[in-house]
């Protein structure tokens, strides 16, 4: 599959990491724990086989959990958010107008993406989720 990496925003604390994306189609669920700050994100896709694959957490256990579900042929086309040392908030919009938190606080600075077919998430994270950019999606084996 072929994709594109965004820029990346946040904090150079915390161990690097990139979502796998060769076996993976389509993000399924995105599970997200926040409070202060986003504590973690998780992701679980649909393979073009229909099989679910849910990924690491990429952060720390703590703060309140939340999720959201993508339907068939959904997908996220824009991630807005903020971000000072750690990624401070996060919220999602998808290509059928439905939004999603936003989740964590109200500190850092303002930034955002639109115009993504996302595939996957990379960055940097430990206790918190430190540093977020995002994989989008240029084609999807056998579509």
């Amino acid at each position: 599959m072929s994709h594109v990496q965004t820029s990346t925003r946040g904090g150079s604390g915390g161990s690097g990491f990139t979502d796998n994306l060769t076996e993976t189609c389509q993000i399924r669920t995105v599970i997200i724990r926040h409070g202060r700050y986003v504590d973690a994100i998780q992701i679980v896709w649909t393979t073009p086989t229909g099989q679910l694959v849910t990924g690491p957490r990429r952060g720390g256990g703590g703060g309140a959990r939340s999720s959201f579900n993508l339907a068939d042929g959904e997908s996220i086309a824009a991630v807005v958010g903020r971000s000072g040392a750690y990624i401070d908030q996060l919220e999602f919009r998808t290509n059928r107008g439905r939004l999603f938190g936003p989740y964590g606080g109200a500190g850092g600075s303002p930034f955002a993406y639109f115009d993504l077919n996302v595939g996957g998430f990379f960055g940097r994270s430990g206790a918190y989720l430190d540093q977020i950019g995002m994989l989008s999606k240029t084609q999807c084996p056998g579509t």
